[in-house]
């Protein structure tokens, strides 16, 4: 049986599944740079959707200082769990 998808804080152990899952689209990517600086980033809000044994998706939200206010900065889903309501 496998587990439903689950919405989790990301974690450090979770670089490799990010960068594994960036690599799969073209054009701009977030390096292992970027997600570091971010899991570090108190105005960062970066979760992952694991599920399966492995990492389906991310997103990664921006807040900003004194505001309601938030930017999406960044989400992907992997292509084989896409039309799952992740």
């Amino acid at each position: 049986m496998t587990a439903e998808p689950r919405l989790r804080a990301a974690r450090a152990a979770d670089l490799p599944a990010l960068l594994a899952l960036e690599a799969r689209f073209p054009g701009d990517r977030l390096s292992a740079r970027q997600f570091r600086h971010h899991l570090a980033n108190p105005r960062a809000r970066l979760r992952v959707v694991v599920g399966g044994g492995g990492l389906l998706g991310y997103h990664l939200l921006l807040l900003r200082r004194g505001s309601a206010w938030a930017r999406l900065y960044s989400i992907a889903v992997d292509p084989a769990a896409r039309g799952r309501g992740l």
